[in-house]
Formats: C-alpha cells, sequence, structure tokens
C-alpha cells in the first residue's frame, strides 16, 4: 500500500514536470511533439496517460497552454490599450489644460497691460496736476508781488495820511486845550451854580416829602400797600405832594435782601412798582447794549421798574395826540399829527 503511494506521488511529480516541459517547449518551438520532450519526460507521460493517447494529451496540453497564453496577451492588450487610452486621456487633458493656463495667461497678460495703462494715465494725470499746481503757485507769486506793492503803496499814502491828521490832531488838541481851558473856568462857574440848585432842589423835596404811620394813610392807600407787602414788614411809608396837589405815597420793604417799592395814588391805585436785581438778572441783549454804549463803566445798582398809565387819544387844535396820565393826574403828551375831520 505504501509503495503504490510513492509510485502515485512519483507520477504525479513526474507529470509535474512534464507540463512544465511541455510548456517550455511550447513557448520554445511553438508545437507539442513528445520526440521533442526529455526522454524522462516521455516515459512519465506514457505511463500517465498510456500508449497510443500521448499525441492527443500533448495536443490537449498545449492549445490549453497556447489559449492561456493567448488570454495573457489579450489581457496584456487590453492593459496596454488602456494604458495607451489612459495616456492619450492625460495628454489631452495635459493640453486642454495647457491651452487653458495659455488663455488664462493672455488673460492675465491683457489685465496687466491696462492696468499698467491705467497707472500710465494716473501717472500723467497726476503730473498734468503737478505742472498745473505749479503754474498756479508761480500765478499766485506774481499777484501776490503786485499786491506787496500795491500795499507798500497803500502803506506809504496811509503813513503820509496820518501824519497829516497827526499835525491836525495837534492843532485841534492845542485849540481844544485852549477852549477846554476856557470851559473849565465855566463849567467850575455853572457847577457851583448847578450845585447850589440841586442842593435848593433836595431841599424843597425833602419839605414835600412827610414819613407817615401806615394807619394814618386813606384806606384805599392802606388796603393796596398791604396787598403788595404780602406779608412781609413795611420798612418805610412816604407821603409826596406833587405840584398838582395830588398826593403820592411811597411804601418801602425788603424781601430776600432784595429792596421792594410802590407808589400809591390816594386812591389807591397802584401807579409803579419797582424791586432790585442783580446785574446778572438784566437780560442779555440789555447788558451787551450798555457794556457797548459805556465801555469799562461799573453797574453799581439795578432796579426792575413797572409804570401804571393811562394813554388817551384826543383831538385838540385839530390835531390829534396821544396823553398819558396816571393815577396822581401826572400828564404826558406827545406832539400830534392833524385829525381827519371826518
Amino acid at each position: 500500500m505504501k509503495k503504490s503511494r510513492i509510485l502515485v506521488l512519483g507520477s504525479g511529480v513526474l507529470f509535474l514536470f512534464s507540463a512544465l516541459a511541455i510548456a517550455s517547449v511550447a513557448e520554445r518551438e511553438q508545437t507539442a511533439e513528445l520526440a521533442k520532450l526529455p526522454p524522462g519526460v516521455q516515459e512519465a507521460i506514457n505511463q500517465h496517460v498510456g500508449a497510443g493517447k500521448t499525441e492527443e494529451f500533448l495536443a490537449s496540453a498545449f492549445g490549453g497552454i497556447l489559449k492561456a497564453e493567448e488570454e495573457e496577451n489579450e489581457s496584456e492588450g487590453r492593459e496596454a490599450k488602456a494604458e495607451k487610452g489612459e495616456k492619450e486621456e492625460g495628454e489631452a487633458k495635459a493640453a486642454k489644460g495647457e491651452r487653458k493656463e495659455g488663455l488664462e495667461h493672455k488673460k492675465g497678460a491683457k489685465a496687466e497691460k491696462e492696468e499698467n495703462e491705467s497707472e500710465g494715465r494716473e501717472a500723467k494725470a497726476e503730473k498734468g496736476e503737478k505742472e498745473e499746481g505749479e503754474a498756479k503757485a508761480a500765478k499766485g507769486e506774481r499777484k501776490e508781488g503786485l499786491e506787496h506793492k500795491k500795499g507798500a503803496k497803500a502803506e506809504e499814502e496811509e503813513n503820509e495820511s496820518e501824519e497829516r491828521e497827526g499835525k491836525a490832531e495837534k492843532g485841534e488838541k492845542e485849540e481844544g486845550e485852549a477852549k477846554a481851558e476856557k470851559g473849565e473856568r465855566k463849567e467850575g462857574l455853572e457847577h457851583k451854580k448847578g450845585a447850589k440848585a440841586e442842593g435848593k432842589e433836595e431841599k424843597e423835596e425833602a419839605e414835600r416829602e412827610e414819613a407817615i404811620d401806615l394807619a394814618k394813610a386813606p384806606k384805599p392807600v392802606q388796603q393796596a400797600v398791604k396787598k403788595a407787602l404780602a406779608g412781609n414788614p413795611l420798612k418805610k411809608l412816604v407821603k409826596e405832594a406833587e405840584e398838582e396837589g395830588q398826593a403820592v405815597y411811597e411804601a418801602e420793604w425788603e424781601v430776600k435782601g432784595a429792596q421792594h417799592s410802590v407808589e400809591v395814588a390816594a386812591n389807591g391805585e397802584i401807579m409803579e412798582m419797582e424791586h432790585s436785581i442783580a446785574e446778572k438778572d438784566l437780560p442779555a441783549a440789555a447788558l451787551a447794549a450798555l457794556k457797548k454804549e459805556y465801555p469799562g463803566a461799573k453797574i453799581a445798582a439795578v432796579d426792575a421798574v413797572q409804570s401804571f398809565y393811562y394813554e388817551v387819544q384826543i383831538v385838540a387844535g385839530g390835531k390829534e395826540k396821544e396823553v398819558k396820565i396816571n393815577a396822581a393826574a401826572d400828564i404826558e403828551d406827545d406832539e400830534g399829527e392833524e385829525a381827519d375831520e371826518d
């Protein structure tokens, strides 16, 4: 049993070598003849397939080898075609990419050219602006030179004018000093007269004024004064006798440091109200006008005054006029206009 296994194994090995030998001969000779095989191989084939069947076996083996070789060649051909196709496709893509790259390069070159042209135009524009600016500057310098000459001439004329004015002022000053000296003497005399008259007026005014108690004033005056005081203590009440004989009463009081006063007619009618205010409480326009009219002047005191009177339109002597009159019968009239006959 063991011996038969060895013989079979040996026979199979010999057959394998026989197949390899056939393949080698078939590749070399492109045919399969038993006589061309090694003797050992011929013997192995005869033992394996039997006598008389060797040629059929060889033809079958050779055909299988040729078919396998043909299939291998076809596979290699297909691979070669595929490689060739891939290569051609790659070359086509490369060519297409090169064309695209060429177009992009052309576009880039065109864009670069346009950019350079644009920069050139900008450079020309800047150069033009610079030249224009230089021309304007040169023109301005010439104009400035002419204006400087005109200014120098005007300054010379102004100096001459100032010199003439200086001489005139000197003459006027000397004349003014002479007049002033004369006027001072005259003013001194008038001042003396004025001081004397003012003293007399103050004396007469003091004689006309009379300090009285509120309780001694007429009832209408008491009521008007108490209403004006609004609970604040009365500081002073003075009775003034007017030229027309109508008495006027003036009451004075103080509220939080501010001085207040009111003038009341004998019938209790308010004629004037007055109270002191701070400089900062003056309207801005009024303060500005004062500073402009009296530069450097210092404001000592400010009073807010309200006067109450009547405006009466009358026709007198063919003329229409407006008359102002207060409760104390003080009259103030304006120049009238001719009245319509209607």
